[in-house]
């Protein structure tokens, strides 16, 4: 078939586009509008000449040219002025002319975003191809008939029903009004607008928070409403409209250039601040008057609400939000109809159209198709599109024959400018044409084959065009609106499966194609979704594979714009593969999240911090929650510490100074593997001052920030010595070599935002410890930042020196026997048992007074060791000489000065064993979930992988992201010999990493837990019988990676997910599929 960029578009009659022409306006000049005086009330003027003006009905003899007089000065008003801004929706105004036949009397109707209707007399419908939008008045539009005047009055109350745009200020800090994506604005002025000066120059829209942005809208007069301009005789209109959406045809049809846009404005920001703005400038460019005038020339006015005197153009401003994604219908306007599938197919005008005695009605007296199977009967509603003509079939045709379909009566909607009428489609019509139809489920296999078009066309295209499609092909489904864009590629919506599947039903991840599957803008009207698939379809030569397509039903159907799911699906589509196409070597895995197994597994597919929502097919992170995580004596290791009531200056010193200090997970109360307490992002930081309180200061410059330690000290104190056993456990000098070397410190507070100390913020925690926040993300306007800490995608191992971690301290202080082996045994703790790195700096201020004390801990009194502090400090020296401390320029803890030395300010020492007592405010932003290892079926060092998808649902908060990660293995050796090797714990002859990701870790490996009498997490037990591959000369082999190019003739592959959740509004990311495909 015939592929969309070579389809023509459509484009409407230069009549069908036009209200009034100036022979039909001058019949009309004896009107009440024509004085000097302003009508206040609108009402109906006509006339009944036939002119040589063109009707927006096509049934141009029957009914009158009329429109809907606004009040307005003929064009002779000397004040130029905006009455008034409402939005709501475009749609084409219908009526019924003496024949009962529905006849279109405008395009750009606008009316109420939820107005629908009584359901009888005015109803709101969709064309069932097109999609467009029309408002159906059942009364008779022609002139001298009595339901005319009720036409009128129910159209009036139609265009009532939009919402007014409030002024919320030039700044918008008044009250905002929100605004679907999709809608349109109505401008309505105090006088008839010239239409030459309707432009993109006369309004304007910006987006964006601040509004800054252009945004490209089609602006247009108004087609009905309006009134005659006294100096020319002419219709103009008082209102003008700005439509947020573009259709192709419409982008096609604009005298300037405006790209199609089927969606509309951009998504919502934060709520409670504009998103955009429109603007209509009252001065020009060049200081001269505004663009937008009055048909009498008058410029607009800038005296009509909320003026921007800062901008060059002196624009008249309106804010506005626009409607946020997890409202109804996901930020667009109300529409309550579900999208459907639309059948194509080339076909032939074998005969010339015939006129029916109305300019607008013809009978095809033959349309052939060249597929049988997409000849079925034609139906209501049905269009038939060929170059610049767009006809709607308006009664039942017979059924189908094998020459096509005949006589067939349609209404033209519109034809080329070029011609002279309606008429002049008999002798031009000849030819080929598109053929497009709803899909309708009761119709069972009427043209499902041209449901679905193939690129590049099968061989046996066009009689049968599922037939010997390229196994390169990709495929292509139209629908009668434009579908949601998640804004990434979707895997599950559409499914190309070796077997036959229900489209409600559940598939296997092993049958179904990797394909990936996106929206995009079809011209004319209507909306697409093509699916590639990643690799070309495994093909052996000489056969007609045969796959199927199949439009899902349910949770992971596509949906349209408001979120209204597809309703009606032909089930599978049957297509086969060309026999003579080269072979393909391809396969791929692919989980749709329907259930914890689906490749088969004794075990759960998937592992880690997430959520299953199988019901709606999708995974979630953890929710978004917020706890805090107190540094003091109520935690059992910290209580059995010495508490130091003198407290310490550093870093609250005015004459500078450089400290690092860290937490640990246990002085919190965390356990060491507790899911709900690894991967936690700092928000907040607080300190414990001396004494519970605090004098104010200042100081102008002041730097956090945080890291993971390279060093878990632990002061267990030797029973024989009564020294601590691992004193060298603690902080080195040198404050790089603290932090671990794959994961430099984050800045979580700039230092140009400083820190102010206040009384006021001092705060008392349940146990009755008094705090006071760090300035970290307290400062107005700054963006948040945290730092996610017991970070599990950093798989560097650290903690030297020690006796591993959990630290003996803890077993002490709780009372609990020592384990004879450790968890993570020294130097190889991972980060979920590594402490917290604080890294401050204080900037020198001698405005500061340095007067307050953090209150603190000695870990030991037998000794300063192990090193729980390290710091330089400026002070007065011996010599009373006051030595500054440039924080960014101390490398090594050099320490400060004394004041109780003998004579003071003798130097101190650079380290301590002082334990910084605080809290910190966590928030869940960050969950990591693995699958199990997944085995591509045979050792082939040809083997490519692309890149894994994982995509999203509908309606996602753009504030969320996923990322996918992945490794790969050469072999997984399997055994059961009850040693260390063993990977086999339920000894059901699988390695255990292949078939149960519940027994995976959150740094995705294996330990044989179940034939371990003490949990270890040792490295030699890591992952036993796996041989990594990776190709990288700078990545070692298990580490994870966003390339797949360095795992190329892996047998095995495993995958990592990283859900990020917005903190500021809580919405989280959904998964609904994650594939990976491969080539050999």
């Amino acid at each position: 078939m015939r592929r969309p960029k070579s389809r023509p578009a459509p484009f409407p009659s230069a009549r069908s586009c036009q209200l009034l022409t100036a022979a039909l306006a001058a019949t009309l000049v004896g009107c009440s509008d024509s004085g000097s005086g302003s009508i206040e009330e609108p009402h109906l003027s006509a006339s009944r000449g036939a002119g040589t003006g063109v009707s927006l009905a096509a049934d141009a003899s029957a009914i009158d040219r009329f429109f809907l007089q606004d009040s307005h000065q003929g064009g002779r008003a000397t004040s130029f002025q905006l009455k008034s801004v409402a939005y709501g929706r475009i749609v084409e105004l219908w009526g019924k002319n003496a024949r009962g036949l529905d006849v279109r009397v405008a395009r750009d109707f606008v009316i109420g975003t939820r107005y629908e209707g009584d359901g009888r007399a005015v109803r709101l419908v969709s064309q069932p191809v097109l999609g467009t939008d029309r408002l159906m008045i059942d009364e008779v539009v022609d002139a001298g008939w009595p339901g005319r005047a009720r036409f009128l009055e129910l159209a009036e109350a139609a265009a009532a029903s939009v919402a007014p745009l409030s002024d919320a200020g030039a700044s918008g800090a008044g009250t905002l009004t929100e605004v679907p994506r999709n809608a349109a604005f109505v401008l309505r002025f105090n006088d008839l607008v010239d239409p030459g000066s309707v432009s993109a120059l006369g309004a304007m829209l910006r987006v964006g928070t601040p509004a800054l942005a252009p945004f490209e809208a089609r602006i247009a007069s108004h087609e009905l409403f309006g009134g005659i301009d006294a100096a020319t005789g002419q219709f103009r209109s008082t209102r003008i409209v700005v439509d947020f959406t573009v259709s192709a045809a419409e982008s096609e049809r604009m005298a300037f250039s405006v790209p199609a846009n089927p969606v509309g404005l951009p998504p919502a920001g934060r709520a409670g601040v504009p998103h955009a703005e429109l603007r209509l400038p009252t001065v020009g460019l060049t200081g001269l008057s505004s663009p937008l005038r009055s048909s009498g020339g008058a410029p607009l006015g800038a005296g009509a609400g909320s003026i921007d005197f800062s901008s060059a153009s002196v624009d008249l401003v309106r804010p506005f939000s626009i409607a946020p994604a997890g409202g109804a219908y996901s930020g667009f306007m109300m529409d309550q109809v579900a999208p459907r599938l639309v059948a194509e197919s080339d076909v032939e005008l074998a005969a010339a159209p015939e006129q029916l005695g109305m300019p607008d009605l013809f009978r095809l007296p033959r349309i052939q198709f060249p597929s049988p199977g997409c000849a079925g009967p034609a139906q209501p509603g049905d269009i038939l599109i060929q170059l610049g003509v767009v006809a709607e079939v308006v009664a039942d045709s017979g059924p189908a024959t094998a020459a096509g379909l005949n006589n067939v009566m349609v209404r033209l909607l519109d034809f080329p400018a070029t011609w002279t009428g309606p008429e002049q489609w008999e002798t031009d019509g000849l030819g080929a044409a598109f053929y497009q139809a709803p899909y309708d489920v009761s119709m069972d296999d009427v043209r499902v084959a041209c449901l679905v078009q193939v690129t590049p066309d099968p061989l046996g295209s066009p009689s049968a065009p599922t037939r010997g499609v390229d196994p390169a092909a990709s495929f292509q489904l139209r629908f009668n609106e434009p579908i949601a864009d998640s804004g990434e590629e979707e895997l599950e919506s559409v499914l190309i499966t070796r077997t036959r599947i229900q489209p409600e039903g559940a598939f296997d991840a092993r049958d179904a194609v990797v394909a990936s599957g996106m929206s995009f803008g079809l011209s004319p009207y209507s909306g697409g979704y093509i699916v590639r698939p990643e690799v070309p379809l495994a093909h052996a030569a000489g056969a007609s594979e045969v796959y199927y397509l199949t439009p899902r039903l349910g949770p992971h159907a596509v949906r349209d714009l408001a979120g209204n799911p597809l309703l009606e699906s032909p089930g599978s589509i049957a297509m086969s593969i060309d026999p003579t196409a080269d072979p393909v070597r391809s396969g791929g895995v692919l989980l749709g999240f329907e259930g914890p197994r689906e490749l088969g597994n004794a075990g759960p597919d998937l592992g880690g911090q997430f959520q299953a929502a199988f019901g709606d097919s999708a995974v979630r992170p953890r929710p978004v929650i917020r706890f805090q995580g107190n540094v003091d004596n109520s935690n059992p290791v910290l209580a059995q510490q010495t508490r130091f009531p003198l407290g310490v200056q550093t870093p609250f010193n005015p004459l500078g100074a450089r400290m690092q200090t860290l937490w640990r997970y246990c002085d919190m109360g965390f356990g060491l593997t507790d899911p709900n307490t690894i991967n936690i992002d700092v928000e907040g930081l607080y300190w414990a001052p001396t004494g519970g309180a605090v004098v104010p200061d200042q100081f102008s410059g002041f730097e956090i920030k945080l890291a993971h330690s390279r060093f878990a000290p632990d002061e267990y104190i030797d029973p024989t010595s009564l020294f601590p056993q691992f004193q060298n456990s603690g902080l080195r000098p040198v404050y790089e070599t603290n932090s671990l070397l794959s994961a430099a410190p984050s800045v979580v507070h700039p230092r140009q935002l400083g820190y102010l100390i206040s009384p006021a913020d001092v705060q008392t925690t349940p146990t009755g410890q008094a705090l006071v926040p760090f300035p970290m993300n307290r400062v107005a306007n700054e963006p948040k930042r945290t730092y996610t800490w017991r970070d599990s995608s950093l798989r560097e191992r650290a903690g030297p020196q020690n006796a591993g971690v959990e630290p003996w301290s803890l077993f002490v202080a709780t009372g609990l026997p020592i384990p004879p082996s450790a968890y993570f045994r020294t130097g190889e703790v991972r980060t979920i048992g590594l402490p917290l790195l604080l890294d401050f700096a204080t900037f020198a201020d001698f405005a500061a007074n340095g007067q307050n004390g953090w209150d603190i801990n000695l870990a030991v009194n037998s000794s300063s060791r192990p090193y729980f502090r390290a710091f330089s400090a400026g002070g007065v020296d011996t010599s009373g000489n006051s030595v500054v401390v440039d924080p960014s320029m101390e490398t090594s803890a050099n320490g400060g000065f004394s004041p109780f030395s003998n004579p003071p300010g003798a130097p101190t020492f650079g380290r301590d064993n002082a334990y910084m007592l605080g809290a910190a405010d966590f928030v869940v932003r960050k969950s990591l979930a693995h699958t199990v290892w997944i085995d591509a079926g045979s050792v082939s060092l040809n083997r490519q992988f692309v890149q894994p998808i994982a995509s999203g649902v509908a309606g996602q908060s753009p504030g969320v992201s996923v990322t996918v990660d992945v490794r790969g293995a050469s072999e997984i050796a399997y055994s059961n010999s009850g040693l260390i090797d063993d990977n086999d714990g339920d000894e059901n002859g699988i390695a255990d990493m292949l078939e149960d990701a519940s027994q995976i870790d959150l740094y995705g490996d294996y330990y044989n837990e179940r034939d371990q009498s003490v949990l270890t997490h040792w490295e030699r037990d890591e992952n036993p019988g796996i041989t990594f591959r990776s190709l990288s000369t700078t990545i070692e082999s298990d580490e994870w990676r966003g390339n797949v190019n360095s795992i190329e003739g892996a047998r095995y592959v495993q995958l990592r997910l990283t859900l990020e959740s917005d903190i500021e509004t809580g919405a989280v990311p959904a998964v609904g599929a994650l594939g990976i495909a491969w080539t050999e």
